[in-house]
């Protein structure tokens, strides 16, 4: 009697299961490789470069600001530089009790400098009104 057809697959070589084998561990060996870099990183040098990236964050460029008069289309002059002196104090920079009241005789010699020219302290409050009603 014929026997029924079978399957079809061919058998697998052991010089293929060796490939297989061997594809295998070269992926394991790729993956570790990534993996321990990856933890020397993370664990062993993430505080440096926490410490990196923290300084890396802020960067002071200075640049000049342009000057002159702002005119407009028929070359008159509307606004024209002056210079200004702004005075500030800021309260997390106040010194101790006992070098307070010499700050602020320096502090109040400094207003009584400039007048009454409460428009150059920055936070005074503004004395000028709108017309609105």
């Amino acid at each position: 009697m014929i026997d029924p057809v079978r399957e079809r697959t061919a058998p697998v070589s052991p010089q293929m299961a060796l490939r297989v084998a061997a594809l295998g561990v070269g992926a394991l060996v790729m993956f570790a490789i990534v993996f321990f870099r990856l933890w020397y990183l993370e664990v062993l040098s993430g505080d440096k470069y926490r410490a990196e990236a923290n300084n890396n964050k802020v960067r002071l460029v200075r640049e000049q600001a342009p000057r002159g008069a702002i005119v407009d289309r028929d070359n008159r002059t509307l606004v024209e530089n002056r210079q200004a002196t702004v005075v500030q104090l800021r309260p997390t920079s106040l010194p101790d009790e006992e070098r307070d009241r010499q700050s602020k005789r320096n502090f109040y010699r400094i207003i009584d400098r400039f007048g009454s020219r409460r428009d150059l302290l920055v936070g005074a409050p503004s004395t000028a009104t709108s017309g609105r009603g």
